[in-house]
């Protein structure tokens, strides 16, 4: 079927035409401007900055961790180099880098409980937090990407159960 007869358009493609147009004018140039700039950006850049500042913030509670109980190291290290391992894979920068220059003392230093094992309790529940986290990203990563995150994922989740075993 045709949208134009002998006798011009047909009346189903002038009202199709007349509520594109009514739809088109629902938003303003500046705003379809921002949808479609939105639109335009890579989902895998979302997904990869999401997970790089989940990483980000284990890295700085581990480093938080070392710094104020220092007898934890045999612990915790070896944890802490596979979470900049994996801040490296996705392109992040360096967890011991300078922050940024509008951080602030409170985001540069999570608070660490005073006891070892309450310490130790923390980074095992910040580790399955941020496997949950990266698990709900990877409906929105490409498949190349999903793998990375999938791995990134269970290796925290594997870092949560070994924290969570009293040593």
């Amino acid at each position: 079927m045709t949208a134009m007869s002998d006798d011009g358009p047909s009346r189903r493609a002038v009202l199709a035409g007349a509520g594109a147009a009514l739809l088109a004018g629902c938003t303003s140039t500046r705003e379809r401007e921002v949808m479609d700039s939105h639109d335009r950006v890579d989902p895998d850049v979302r997904v990869r900055a999401a997970v790089v500042a989940e990483v980000r913030r284990l890295a700085a509670l581990y480093d938080a961790t070392l710094a104020a109980h220092p007898a934890m190291r045999p612990v915790v290290e070896p944890f802490r180099a596979e979470t900049a391992a994996h801040l490296s894979a996705l392109g992040g920068r360096s967890p011991t880098s300078s922050p940024s220059p509008g951080a602030t003392a409170a985001s540069r230093a999570p608070v660490v409980p005073t006891s070892a094992a309450e310490a130790q309790a923390l980074l095992a529940r910040a580790e399955r937090s941020a496997a949950d986290a990266l698990v709900g990203q990877l409906g929105n990563a490409s498949p190349g990407l999903a793998r990375l995150v999938a791995s990134v994922a269970a290796s925290e989740a594997v870092h949560a159960a070994l924290l969570g075993v009293p040593r």
